[in-house]
């Protein structure tokens, strides 16, 4: 099924996400329950238009997002577990159907989440950056080089 976000929708998930902008969000999403299973799959594809901060100048960034993701549900597993839980990083552990439902909407919106640039840069960021850096004096220019006198030989 092809789901898209309105523009409501979108303006909302901006605010959640810490966006400029989210102009856009719609994915390509596909169940299918595993055979012998209680186990549902979900694969899909998501697109979006999203404007981020720079995190050095704190300029709009504007990206296209695109990500295909992959995840197993059931309801065989529990919502909380007592004691020590092993995790074995390289299996593919089904997640806690909640309520017998999947909510393919927050499913998108949290994959969303996952594909944004975790530090988004400007085209200007390094120029700035360079600039910043020439302007400093060689103990500004390094943590460890400003604690070089408090050592002791």
């Amino acid at each position: 099924m092809h789901l898209a976000a309105s523009a409501e929708e979108c303006g909302l998930l901006a605010r959640r996400f810490e966006l400029i902008d989210l102009t856009r969000l719609e994915g390509d999403v596909r169940v299918v329950p595993v055979e012998g299973t209680d186990v549902i799959h979900v694969s899909g594809h998501l697109s979006a238009d999203v404007v981020q901060s720079c995190v050095v100048t704190l300029d709009p960034v504007p990206a296209t997002v695109e990500a295909d993701f992959d995840r197993l549900f059931s309801d065989d597993v529990p919502d909380e577990v007592e004691g020590e839980v092993e995790i074995d990083p390289e299996a593919d552990a089904p997640e806690p159907l909640v309520g017998g439902m999947l909510d393919l909407g927050e499913m998108l919106a949290e994959e969303l989440s996952l594909a944004l640039e975790p530090y988004p840069r400007s085209p200007e960021a390094d120029r700035l950056l360079a600039e910043q850096q020439d302007d400093l004096s060689d103990s500004q220019r390094s943590a460890f080089a400003a604690l070089g006198p408090l050592r002791r030989h």
